[in-house]
């Protein structure tokens, strides 16, 4: 490296014995060596320390391993750094000596880290020449660098700690929110028992309440199956048309309650497609209802597909775009939007309830079927979210059939159903529900209690079983395999729907694995329950 000719003129002369080098050297505690400060950086001297170093035991390896120049002893990542920064040294003083450290390579092959404190002399002999003491410092690095790694896993941890006390923080404040409003409503319509206008207010915003709370609390599940790879996609043909305008009618009443016009445009040449339609249709919900969020009254949300080019592998991309006239965003928000538990404020603020995970889950669900999203937003004048998907185009039309009509039973004390539950509350609950409904109701509190009460009574006796699931003797699947592999003539064809507080996508798998017919997640709506009961009784009934 040769330095810039302005700083040499200050440089005094110098006579350069090589011999007195040598003998000055060899006894040295570290290495020293001399080399041209030209293009070529050709070396002059060095002494046994910089052969030990190198792993050389002859000056003859030396040279042939680093080509007799210092260009050749600096490993060749390391080269323009190591230039670069000597040459600014020198630049700013030319009397101190530059400091570098580098890396080497050894004879055999092993990487080291040197220290290299050089100086700029002009000597009679050879001209300009760098002066150079060298050290190995290799276990310093290694122990600099375990340094810094413990001190990246202390902050890695002081990060998860903080990560955590703000998780249990927002969760807290959310859970509470909605919980305060169920406890101060079940207190005034307590005692509003005489006014049926003022008790109905007070038990429909604790249902509202409610459902928030479900609500987070299916997204904190959902966040956790994401996080732990418990999610499956599960791919088969389906229609775009389909599962778009599902959304946005699963959708419509909550726009409807805040005046919003909900829109909807495809612009697609192939309808059928191969995907997860489950998770496709909860993607669009959730950008949905996030506009929802947001969107002031009378706003309006635009909802489009629009199908790109076809490859020839048979993939189209298909973009998916959700635009509404909300409140916007700031540039610094939409940097971290996908985040969890990430608001621009808090739901105090806003107006508008919620944790913070529905972007988080699915930019996650994206992630899984393999595509995109990105957000434009500008402040105060709506968000424009758009999903694109590389989606296989599906060989078959999908034909949509309509469900199969299931007429609502006429119960009426004629159909039977054991219930298996643990929990006394949860047990007259349901009793008082299924008997509202007209069923007649027998339980017990445990899966063992379930089994002997079906070995005592004669094939066909319950038309139906409600199983829980955790129980503390037999649990709800032990006990569903044993009454499947009874050898009665019901024992196979007896519905058995699971009824539990277990809601994760491997719960459900592991109750349909188990040999019963669905499984319902705790807490249920009463409605959805009956609807479960007809359909299961109605199908047992017709394949008799």
């Amino acid at each position: 490296m040769k330095p810039d000719d302005n700083n040499v003129m200050c440089i005094s002369k110098v006579e350069l014995s090589l011999d007195n080098v040598k003998s000055v050297s060899k006894g040295m505690p570290g290495g020293f060596f001399i080399y041209k400060a030209d293009d070529k950086e050709e070396l002059i001297a060095w002494n046994d320390m910089v052969l030990s170093i190198f792993g050389c035991e002859s000056d003859e390896e030396f040279v042939s391993l680093v080509g007799n120049s210092f260009k050749g002893m600096v490993h060749k990542d390391d080269l323009d750094i190591v230039d670069k920064s000597i040459i600014d040294q020198v630049s700013a003083d030319e009397h101190k000596f530059d400091h570098v450290e580098y890396r080497i390579i050894k004879k055999n092959g092993e990487v080291a880290w040197v220290d290299d404190f050089g100086r700029l002399v002009d000597t009679t002999q050879f001209g300009l020449v760098y002066y150079v003491f060298i050290r190995d410092i290799t276990d310093q690095k290694r122990i600099q660098e375990e340094k810094l790694k413990i001190q990246h896993e202390l902050e890695k941890e002081q990060h998860i700690k903080s990560a955590r006390e703000e998780f249990l923080f927002n969760v807290s404040h959310d859970i509470r929110t909605p919980m305060n409003a169920i406890m101060g409503y079940t207190d005034l319509a307590l005692r509003s028992l005489d006014d049926s206008t003022e008790l109905k207010d007070c038990l429909e915003k604790i249902k509202i309440s409610s459902g928030h709370m479900m609500s987070l609390i299916d997204d904190l599940l959902e966040m956790s199956e994401l996080s732990s790879d418990n999610i499956e996609i599960h791919l088969s043909g389906c229609s775009i048309d389909e599962e778009m305008t599902t959304a946005v009618k699963m959708l419509k009443e909550s726009g409807d309650e805040k005046n919003i016009t909900l829109s909807l445009k495809a612009d697609i040449k192939h309808d059928s497609v191969i995907t997860d339609a489950q998770r496709l249709r909860r993607v669009m919900c959730n950008l949905i209802e996030n506009s929802i969020k947001y969107t002031g009254e009378g706003g309006s949300i635009a909802v489009s597909v629009k199908e790109g080019p076809l490859s020839e592998s048979g993939y189209a991309r298909y973009d998916f775009e959700v635009t509404d006239t909300g409140i916007g965003m700031s540039e610094e928000f939409m940097q971290r939007i996908f985040g969890a538990f990430e608001r621009e404020a808090t739901s105090t603020k806003s107006g508008a309830p919620g944790v913070g995970l529905g972007l988080s889950i699915t930019k996650n669900l994206v992630d899984r079927l393999g595509g995109t999203i990105h957000v434009t937003s500008q402040k105060g004048h709506g968000s424009a979210f758009t999903v694109s998907l590389p989606l296989k185009l599906s060989l078959e039309t999908v034909t949509h059939f309509a469900k199969e009509f299931t007429p609502d039973l006429k119960a009426d004390g004629q159909f039977r159903i054991l219930q298996v539950e643990d929990i006394e509350v949860n047990r007259r609950m349901a009793e008082k529900i299924l008997t509202g409904a007209g069923f007649l109701v027998e339980s017990v509190c445990d899966g063992s209690d379930a089994v002997s009460r079906i070995k005592e009574l004669p094939p066909f006796y319950y038309d139906l079983i409600l199983m829980d699931i955790q129980m503390p003797v037999m649990n709800g699947f032990e006990a569903t395999r044993v009454i499947r592999n009874m050898g009665r003539k019901d024992s196979e064809s007896v519905p058995i729907i699971a009824l539990s507080a277990n809601a994760r996508d491997i719960d459900k798998k592991r109750s349909i694995e188990c040999g019963m017919n669905r499984h319902i997640a705790k807490p249920f709506s009463a409605a959805a329950l009956i609807s479960s009961i007809n359909e299961e009784i109605a199908h047992s009934k017709t394949n008799l």
